[in-house]
C-alpha cells in the first residue's frame, strides 16, 4: 500500500529498542516493526547495544551475524548500561522533531533508561507510546506488577500484545505480529530428522526458545514416558534456569533416546529447519500471555499444542488445548495428535498482523498529536 492510498499522514517517528543483529526475540520483533513502519513513515531506529552486563545476562550475549538479512538501518546506537550515552543520544534533537517516540516494555531492567528516554521526550513535546510485550515476566515476583503499571501510565498510549487487563485509557489490545520474515529468511539446509536418525513414519514433538521453568518443558518430559516409542521430542535452545532437575528427567533410561536436546541458541538461518521437522509444536506453559514460538508454527503451517494459559488458546493453528501442570493429560494429548497422520494447518499470512499494528500506532499517534497541537 502507498503512501498515497492511505488516509494517514506521513509520521515522523523515532524506535529505541535492540534490533538484529543482536540477539532475541524482542531484537527481531523490534527490526521487522522498523522495517514494516518504514513502508509509509519517516523511521529513525536507535538501537540499544549492548543490552545486559555479562554478570546479569545468563545466556550467549554474542551478535548473531546470521541474522544480517533481517536487518534494518540503524541511525544510532546506544550503550545499555551507560547513562552517559544515553543522554548524549539526544543531543542536537530539536522540540517536535519526531511526531511519536515507541519504546517496548518487557523487563523492569530497562526502568532507568525508560525513564530519562520519557523524560526527554517530553522535554521536546514529542508523545510516547510503549508497546506491551507482557506486564511482567511469567516468573517475576508480584511486586514487579506495580512497576509495570507505573511505567506504562508514563506513556502517552498503550499497545498490548495478548488479552491482559488494559494498562491505560488510551491502549489497543493486539495480538503478537506473525514472525514470518524469520521464517523465509531461514535458509534450509539442515534436515533435522536424518541428523537424529528419526524415522519418517516417527512423530517429532517441538519446544523451542529459551528454556525457563513457567514454560513447563519439563511437564512435557515427564509426560513423554507415556507416548509411543515413536515420538520423539526435541529442546531447542539455551537454558537459563537451573537445570538438573529437567535434565534429570531426560535421561531417563525409559525415553532417553527419545529426547534430543540443543543447548544452544539457535541462529536465525536454521530456526527454519527445526520448524519443518516437527510434526507438532508444544506449549506447556504454567503461565504467560503469548509466544513468539507460536508466531513461528503459525507462519510455519505446524500445528501447535498448548497449555489452557493467557492468549495461546485462542491461535489460529491450534489443534488441542491442555491444562497446565498435568503431565497425564498432556500424554494423552501427544499420543492423540501423534496417532493421526500429520495434517499440515494452512500457514497464517504475516503481513496482516503487522498492518493492524501500524494502523494502532497511527491512530494512537494521531490522537496524541491532536492533543499536542491543541495545546498550543
Amino acid at each position: 500500500m502507498t503512501t498515497s492510498e492511505r488516509a494517514q499522514p506521513t509520521l515522523r517517528i523515532l524506535v529505541v529498542a535492540p534490533v538484529a543483529p543482536t540477539r532475541g526475540g524482542i531484537a527481531q520483533f523490534s527490526t521487522m516493526l522498523v522495517n514494516t513502519l518504514r513502508l509509509n513513515h519517516m523511521v529513525t531506529c536507535w538501537a540499544i547495544a549492548p543490552l545486559y552486563p555479562p554478570l546479569l545476562f545468563p545466556g550467549n550475549a554474542m551478535p548473531d551475524d546470521q541474522a544480517a538479512k533481517i536487518t534494518c538501518t540503524i541511525d544510532k546506537r546506544i550503550h545499555g548500561w551507560n547513562p552517559l550515552a544515553w543522554v548524549r543520544c539526544w543531543h542536537g534533537i530539536k522540540r517536535r522533531e519526531y511526531d511519536l517516540v515507541i519504546w517496548q516494555w518487557w523487563t523492569p531492567y530497562w526502568v532507568p533508561f525508560l525513564l530519562l528516554l520519557i523524560a526527554q521526550s517530553a522535554w521536546r513535546n514529542i508523545p510516547t507510546l510503549a508497546l506491551s510485550h507482557q506486564l511482567v515476566e511469567p516468573d517475576a515476583p508480584d511486586w514487579q506488577a506495580g512497576i509495570a503499571r507505573l511505567m506504562l501510565h508514563c506513556a502517552h498510549g498503550v499497545i498490548q500484545f495478548g488479552t491482559e487487563e488494559a494498562q491505560h485509557s488510551r491502549h489497543r489490545s493486539l495480538p503478537l505480529p506473525l514472525n514470518g520474515e524469520l521464517i523465509r529468511q531461514s535458509h534450509k539446509h539442515m534436515d533435522i530428522r536424518r541428523q537424529y536418525g528419526i524415522s519418517p513414519i516417527d512423530r517429532v514433538v517441538l519446544c523451542f526458545g529459551f528454556v525457563r521453568r513457567y514454560k513447563g518443558f519439563d511437564i512435557i518430559v515427564s509426560a513423554m514416558r507415556h507416548t509411543p516409542p515413536t515420538v520423539h521430542l526435541f529442546i531447542v535452545g539455551e537454558w537459563w534456569h537451573d537445570t538438573n532437575a529437567l535434565r534429570t528427567l531426560c535421561v531417563d533410561s525409559a525415553i532417553a533416546d527419545r529426547i534430543h536436546i540443543i543447548d544452544s541458541y539457535i541462529p536465525d538461518a536454521a530456526v527454519a529447519d527445526y520448524f519443518a521437522a516437527a510434526d507438532v509444536v508444544a506449549l506447556p506453559y504454567r503461565s504467560g500471555m503469548v509466544s513468539s514460538v507460536a508466531t513461528l508454527a503459525a507462519v510455519s503451517g505446524v500445528p501447535l499444542l498448548v497449555s489452557a494459559v493467557g492468549a495461546l488458546a485462542g491461535l489460529a493453528t491450534v489443534v488441542d488445548v491442555v491444562q497446565p501442570n498435568t503431565p497425564d493429560a498432556w500424554a494423552t494429548a501427544l499420543t492423540r495428535v501423534c496417532d493421526v497422520p500429520r495434517v499440515d494447518v494452512v500457514p497464517v499470512p504475516d503481513q496482516p498482523s503487522w498492518e493492524a499494528l501500524q494502523r494502532a500506532i497511527e491512530e494512537i499517534a494521531s490522537v496524541c498529536n491532536s492533543e499536542r497541537v491543541g495545546a498550543q
